[in-house]
């Protein structure tokens, strides 16, 4: 069963971006994220080029009626070549893109035939009229589609999501912090947000997408002490309760689910660990 704690979080994402014809990204922008590492050089501490350059290394979100680069290239750590039922990810298989032949089609990485759980329209966030596991349902191995089965390269992603870097948003520009290919975990260094959360506030958070391919999101907290593994984090994950919009803003509601919370997961038709 799922145990609630006292608290709950609404958490509000600050306006969606989508840009056609890439790699979805996207990442935390408030509390400051510790993948923003880069979010005080140029170019990104400067002004948001006009028209935006796509995912060259951009990850622009909205402060107030402008867009600000302040987040640096935190949208640009991810993993890449990654399905559900996968052991690994081959980071180099990108997902599906059906207005290209080439990409039109069901990617599945290491070839397990993994069944989806999620097969809802309502529940899927793009190409919903296919029908599930039908031959244009081109998304039905991307990770979404059986949360918490797909594997990740690490814990707080990949510079560029792959070890080389690619087309389709595969790609992190080299700073003095950071690297194609370096691994979050070991490269990003505990940064103060300035945020203090007190136990049973509500307490509020922003994400922003660059580009919609399919893809949900899940929260989680993980005490400072403790190392930055997938496997430590699933402990401490938060889950949807509840979505609404309230004056113009999608607000969503979670609960933290307790460490023995495997068999909700179940019944909701998620994969723990």
């Amino acid at each position: 069963m799922e145990r609630l704690v006292t608290s709950s979080l609404a958490l509000i994402p600050l306006i969606f971006f989508t840009v056609p014809a890439v790699t979805g990204h996207g990442a935390v922008v408030f509390p400051p994220p510790r993948n923003a590492v880069d979010h005080d050089l140029p170019p990104w501490s400067g002004g948001v080029p006009n028209p935006i350059p796509g995912v060259d290394a951009w990850c622009p979100f909205a402060n107030g009626s402008t867009l600000s680069g302040s987040n640096g290239q935190a949208c640009f750590w991810f993993s890449n070549g990654c399905s559900i039922g996968c052991p690994e990810c081959d980071g180099k298989t990108r997902g599906p893109i059906p207005n290209e032949p080439q990409f039109a089609h069901k990617m599945d990485v290491c070839g397990l035939n993994f069944t989806a759980t999620v097969c809802d329209p309502k529940l899927r966030t793009v190409n919903t009229g296919a029908k599930c596991g039908a031959e244009d349902d081109f998304y039905y191995y991307s990770p979404w589609r059986a949360p918490g089965s797909s594997p990740v390269l690490n814990a707080c992603g990949m510079a560029g999501g792959t070890p080389s870097s690619g087309g389709y948003g595969a790609q992190y520009k080299t700073t003095p912090h950071a690297k194609q290919g370096d691994l979050g975990s070991l490269t990003l260094k505990k940064t103060p947000s300035g945020t203090v959360w007190k136990v049973g506030a509500e307490v509020e958070v922003g994400w922003t997408i660059q580009a919609n391919h399919g893809g949900g999101y899940q929260y989680r907290l993980c005490p400072s002490s403790e190392a930055l593994t997938e496997e430590f984090s699933k402990i401490h994950l938060f889950h949807l309760r509840e979505c609404r919009v309230s004056g113009g803003v999608m607000e969503y509601r979670f609960i933290l689910m307790a460490p023995m919370y495997q068999k909700a997961l179940l019944l909701l038709g998620l994969h723990g660990p």
